[in-house]
């Protein structure tokens, strides 16, 4: 550990902030997270002893050494109690908070880029950059959120899709899971966009399925309806194939019961 931090610790020892051990880790570990040089943040200069943050990303980020992270309301309270304290500001934003350690300059003088805490390097912590690349990837995981709930199927669309799977399955056993919920949608555009029944698509399916080429061709909804005009003109052929050899699933019939020999009903 350099002479810097020594002095640090020491000051810090002789402070309020040493009477909670957690609230001693939490103020050393904002101080090797803060920014160490001037950076620009959403059109603002952010100095050398401020991080932009926000809170539910701050425990992983000043989790250090610790098995698990605190958790958002202590970090609250902690950083609550070092600006009762004095050695830190925070200011709130709507889409950000800015934390300033006071009398930044003063605890760094003694201190290089390079100096380390615990085998840490400090130019290994989050600062501004890394704040911008947590947005951006939250901005990802949304998009991938609403995408997905843009998906419009019904129930039917679904069963569909799993019996779809299934007799997939038959012919290509090693066949992955898809995600079903695509699958039914593209079930759902052949309805809405293509003008056609789930009769109609089981049929051309169910004579795909059984023919010794296409079974093997036609292993998701997508490919079913890009060839489904074609899959429908080669089964309408007598020569082909599969036609000949499929035949729709008819519905099952009733039993009938015969009656007893005596019975004079």
């Amino acid at each position: 550990m350099r002479t810097g931090y020594i002095r640090l610790y020491r000051e810090v020892l002789d402070s309020d902030v040493m009477s909670d051990e957690g609230l001693f880790h939490t103020y050393v570990m904002l101080m090797l997270s803060v920014n160490w040089k001037s950076a620009k943040f959403k059109g603002r200069i952010i100095q050398p002893g401020q991080m932009v943050f926000a809170w539910r990303e701050l425990p992983e980020r000043l989790r250090g050494p610790m098995a698990k992270p605190q958790s958002v309301t202590t970090l609250r309270k902690r950083i609550d109690s070092l600006a009762a304290f004095g050695v830190v500001s925070v200011e709130s934003t709507p889409r950000y908070t800015l934390l300033t350690i006071l009398d930044w300059e003063n605890q760094q003088s003694s201190v290089s880029n390079s100096d380390t805490v615990t085998g840490v390097s400090v130019s290994n912590f989050d600062t501004v950059a890394d704040t911008i690349a947590n947005t951006d990837r939250r901005r990802v995981k949304k998009g991938k959120k609403t995408s997905e709930s843009k998906l419009r199927f019904d129930d039917s669309d679904l069963d569909f899709a799993r019996w779809m799977l299934t007799k997939i399955k038959d012919v290509a056993p090693r066949t992955k899971e898809p995600n079903l919920n695509n699958w039914a949608d593209t079930i759902r555009l052949m309805r809405e966009q293509d003008s056609l029944t789930l009769d109609e698509i089981r049929e051309v399916f169910g004579w795909a399925n059984a023919d010794r080429f296409w079974s093997a061709n036609i292993l998701c909804p997508a490919k079913l309806r890009n060839k489904f005009a074609e899959l429908d003109a080669q089964m309408r052929r007598p020569s082909r194939s599969g036609a000949a050899q499929y035949k729709p699933p008819t519905p099952p019939q009733p039993i009938k019961r015969r009656r007893p020999p005596n019975d004079q009903s």
